[in-house]
């Protein structure tokens, strides 16, 4: 199995109260294209606008701390509890929050108090190019 590599950098996330009948959601930008990912004292990455243009999404989670057993929201053939969409500005999501899932709500009222403000992305790499800077 591959290795992934996992980044994170503040995003605007929303949690809001939901219209009558609307799911919970929290949505916001996952991943901005163009910004830089601090990786250490020494490296930092930018995500390329085209980084996804053949990328195979076909079965996606929201996670929370990279967790498998704390699925917030999937998207696959079956389940559609997490949106996405690559724009722009980099990759959009909206997760539908279940109610009855104690780990989901906690994490929505942080978002909600703005104490949760990153968004962190795991990936295996395909290709990728660096260059040495001079400082």
């Amino acid at each position: 199995m591959p290795d992934i590599t996992y980044r994170s950098r503040k995003t605007e996330f929303r949690a809001e109260a939901p219209a009558d009948g609307q799911p919970m959601l929290i949505e916001g930008y996952f991943i901005v294209f163009g910004q830089p990912y601090y990786v250490d004292d020494y490296c930092e990455e930018v995500i390329d606008r085209h980084a996804f243009d053949n990328a195979v999404m076909n079965d996606v989670r929201a996670l929370i701390d990279h967790n498998a057993r704390l699925v917030l929201g999937r998207r696959n053939e079956e389940v559609q509890t997490l949106e996405f969409e690559i724009d722009d500005t980099g990759v959009y999501g909206r997760i539908q929050i279940n109610p009855d899932d104690t780990d989901a709500m906690s994490l929505r009222a942080r978002v909600l108090r703005r104490d949760v403000d990153q968004a962190s992305f795991g990936f295996i790499e395909r290709r990728w190019e660096y260059e040495d800077l001079p400082d």
